[in-house]
């Protein structure tokens, strides 16, 4: 019985939001062109009990391409992901 009913839902589910997946790939798409660099931004300086100050270029991040495409990922059972780079400078303060 708990099985059809999950069948219900989830098909309740699908007709009410027949484009869910497009939705999440344009919302993702969308943080990261416009939200990702604001929200690096906002991390500007860390400084660790006032003997080393790390700075973020968030305006320089890169992407790389993925080590694996989308098949390959879901053969191997493996996160289908991307590395970024953002540079930093460390300074450490001798008093």
């Amino acid at each position: 019985m708990i099985i059809y009913f999950m069948f219900f839902i989830f098909y309740k589910f699908l007709f009410f939001f027949p484009d869910f997946l497009n939705i999440q790939r344009e919302s993702f798409r969308n943080f990261l062109k416009n939200d990702f660099i604001l929200e690096l931004s906002k991390i500007k300086t860390i400084v660790n009990s006032k003997k080393l100050t790390i700075n973020f270029f968030c305006e320089n991040y890169k992407f790389f391409t993925p080590i694996f495409n989308i098949e390959k990922s879901i053969s191997l059972s493996r996160t289908y992901c991307s590395r970024f780079y953002i540079p930093v400078r460390a300074t450490i303060i001798f008093l």
